[in-house]
């Protein structure tokens, strides 16, 4: 039981180490998504990640709703206009799609009136 109670310490000392001194915040999704300036509340985010961490940043922190996604032109054809997709691929001038945010993966588009 003892070294079971060590292994659980080093274990989270190890995850709290690395959080702290090897992760540069100032690049993650989450910064990106919780220093964008936009009004998501309310609004659909598009989202290709399974990542809980981007998820509860947009659903409990922004207030967005996530629905399931079934790739980006399905996302493309389904959003309206003021909906948000999150995804790792350039979007196209024809899609009505204006840049809000970006990081080193994924870029934050926002769907514009007039399709």
């Amino acid at each position: 039981m003892v070294g079971f109670v060590v292994c659980v310490c080093v274990a989270e000392a190890r995850l709290a180490w690395r959080s702290w001194f090897e992760r540069d915040w100032r690049y993650s999704v989450q910064n990106m998504l919780l220093s964008t300036p936009e009004p998501i509340a309310g609004k659909t985010v598009y989202t290709q990640r399974r990542n809980r961490a981007d998820r509860f940043v947009l659903a409990a922190m922004r207030g967005a709703k996530i629905p399931p996604y079934r790739g980006w032109s399905q996302a493309v054809a389904d959003s309206q206009p003021r909906d948000y997709l999150l995804a790792a691929v350039s979007a196209n001038e024809s899609a009505n799609l204006r840049l809000v945010g970006r990081d080193r993966e994924l870029t934050l588009y926002q769907r514009t009136p007039g399709r």
